[in-house]
């Protein structure tokens, strides 16, 4: 009997010491969607010109030149994915010297002058719009309504508008929008400090941190913001090179075209190829889930850029309705399409050269995009920027399962076998 006493005790002793105790939670903002406005012009011009000239103009005359700050970084990203989106750069402070010295001069004298075709202007850029929540999710991903505080993160706002400075024409408005804790994200502004008796948060409490320092998430850091632009630029950029007809695109394989999914659990966008008699998924799935996936070193600026990794069983059922984690035979139909034997692309184990390994990578000729996620390991990440590891749906006992991986720098895509555990990246297939 005194047993039974004493173990009852000792269970609401842990009860009560758990309700008190500092508990770590997160906050989900919903966020605006992109808007992205473009002209047919602007389509047919690109369909026309693989690698036009083109200008950043900004408005604040102070930081025209190349090199000023503060917001130089800013400049030189927008301009870094022109170049690698294949957009022949002009030099934006030589470019205004001649608007400045000329203020009477009209478009096309300008592009006769400088040698411009395309004059993209930064219209808006601001960092400090508030997002605000009084509603919290717990460790379990139960949501709780909270009185004592109100949690505000920053979030970003950019939008640029796009000239063809030929006859003066519109090529299209785009606007992009850095939501903080879109999705379950593991970054530390999304992590919350609470207790359940009373029911209380600590907003200013850094839950990364074991010793619990106080800490204000008032500013977006710059490697973020550098990485938020980026992504949108290079959408605007896929944006605007979306041909009409597949007769535009001369240098895709098989004359493929690319279109947009926009995934109805999330709002996020995604590009999607058709390869052969197939259509895949032409970005890495970047799905939030409470369990078995990452963003590679617990930062939501590589999920944005390169998706989430998922644990096996978790890439599995992640694929939004209609869509499926590929198959071997999906996957060896796509290495035949790309122009791998057969025989080779059939086998369930390789670890041979490819030549046309290429083609699946970044800018290659299938439109796949195949970017190089890296992977995770009991609690470790690696492999960002130079290998790619996914998943395929199929397993022969309760701990591997088939996967695929690409180096960046050899010709080679590897059939293996890995350990369901491990984080990889997911390509999802749409359903026949």
């Amino acid at each position: 009997m005194n047993n039974i006493k004493s173990i009852t005790i000792l269970f609401f002793t842990i009860i009560l010491f758990s309700s008190c105790a500092l508990q770590t939670g997160y906050i989900q903002f919903e966020g605006k969607a992109d808007e992205i406005i473009s002209s047919q012009k602007i389509k047919d011009f690109m369909a026309q010109n693989s690698n036009p000239t083109i200008v950043l103009r900004v408005p604040f005359t102070e930081e025209r030149t190349t090199q000023s700050e503060p917001n130089s970084y800013i400049f030189n990203a927008i301009e870094k994915e022109l170049v690698l989106g294949g957009f022949n750069l002009k030099d934006r402070g030589l470019f205004n010297e001649v608007v400045d010295k000329a203020s009477d001069i009209d478009y096309k004298e300008l592009r006769e002058l400088t040698g411009t075709d395309l004059l993209l202007e930064l219209v808006r850029f601001e960092t400090n719009i508030k997002h605000s929540t009084n509603r919290i999710f717990d460790k379990h991903g139960v949501s709780i309504t909270v009185d004592n505080a109100t949690i505000n993160r920053p979030g970003a706002a950019i939008e640029f508008k796009l000239i063809l400075l030929e006859n003066n024409e519109y090529g299209g408005n785009y606007s992009f929008y850095y939501t903080p804790c879109k999705g379950i994200y593991q970054d530390c502004e999304c992590f919350i400090g609470y207790k359940m008796s009373p029911k209380r948060v600590y907003p200013h409490i850094n839950m990364c941190k074991s010793e619990g320092k106080n800490f204000a998430f008032e500013r977006i850091e710059q490697d973020v913001l550098e990485n938020f632009i980026r992504s949108g630029v290079k959408h605007m950029i896929d944006e605007i090179k979306i041909a009409t007809s597949k007769a535009d695109i001369g240098n895709s394989l098989d004359n493929n075209t690319l279109n947009y999914y926009t995934d109805p659990r999330d709002g996020i966008k995604y590009k999607f190829v058709e390869i052969g008699d197939q259509i895949w998924m032409a970005q890495n799935l970047n799905y939030a889930t409470i369990k078995g996936s990452w963003c590679y070193d617990n930062s939501s600026k590589y999920c944005e850029l390169y998706g989430r990794l998922y644990n096996w069983n978790t890439a599995t059922r992640v694929c939004p309705e209609g869509w499926h984690l590929p198959t071997q035979d999906d996957w060896s139909k796509l290495e035949v399409h790309i122009g791998i034997t057969e025989e080779s692309a059939n086998q369930q184990l390789r670890f041979t050269d490819n030549p046309e390994a290429k083609k699946l990578q970044l800018n290659g000729q299938s439109g796949f995009d195949l970017l190089m996620g890296g992977w995770y390991e009991s609690g470790l990440f690696d492999g960002i920027e130079n290998y790619a590891y996914l998943w395929l749906d199929n397993s022969d006992n309760n701990t591997s399962a088939s996967a695929r991986n690409v180096n960046s720098e050899f010709d080679f895509i590897r059939h293996f076998n890995s350990d369901k555990s491990k984080g990889y990246s997911v390509r999802c297939i749409k359903d026949r």
